[in-house]
């Protein structure tokens, strides 16, 4: 669970791309491009409601995961 404020973390190796945010009904409802070569992005979903959404992460190399992130 989270507030809203989030920092995601990958590896020096493969850099994060973009995170892109959905509600459970599939509506893109958030994007953070990493603008950086950072391997870190701040991500700020207190504007959101609380509840249940997916977050797909999409690295440099085109390599995509998702994950499940609820917000009180």
């Amino acid at each position: 669970p989270s507030k809203g404020e989030m920092t995601i973390k990958t590896s020096s190796s493969n850099t994060l791309d973009q995170a892109l945010v959905y509600d459970v009904l599939g509506k893109q409802v958030a994007r953070f491009q990493n603008r950086t070569s950072n391997n870190e992005l701040q991500m700020d979903l207190t504007n959101l409601n609380n509840g249940v959404y997916l977050v797909r992460l999409i690295l440099k190399d085109g390599s995509q995961s998702t994950k499940k992130v609820v917000i009180n």
